[in-house]
């Protein structure tokens, strides 16, 4: 999605003084509104693990971690990057991108940390 057609979707929404709900009907700006949202959750989703690995870096331990959590996290973050790239959903794509590396680095701290204390 480009900057323009976010600026053109919202220019329609308030010069028009529409609801989003008929926005929503429009096809064009549907997909636009839904590219963003999908941008600003994968910012936010992105950022949660980045903030446990820097954690975790600082601490040396990861046992407040659970692994089957974490695996599962990793595996639902893997089977929507499949869906993304079957369905063509670029941003959905890139937004999980972002998330499945810092949860993927997340785990292999948690396995690393978890192999040192057993040593």
């Amino acid at each position: 999605m480009s900057i323009g057609a976010f600026f053109v979707c919202r220019l329609y929404i308030s010069r028009n003084g529409v609801s989003l709900e008929s926005v929503l009907a429009n096809e064009e700006c549907a997909m636009n509104v839904s590219d963003v949202l999908f941008y600003l959750g994968g910012v936010s989703l992105g950022a949660a693990p980045w903030v446990q690995v820097v954690r975790i870096f600082r601490l040396r331990r990861a046992d407040t971690m659970s692994l089957a959590a974490l695996a599962g996290i990793v595996l639902g973050l893997l089977a929507n990057e499949i869906a993304a790239v079957l369905i063509g959903q670029r941003s959905l794509l890139i937004a999980n991108s972002v998330s499945l590396v810092g949860w993927t680095i997340v785990l292999f701290q948690k396995i690393y940390f978890d192999m040192l204390i057993r040593r």
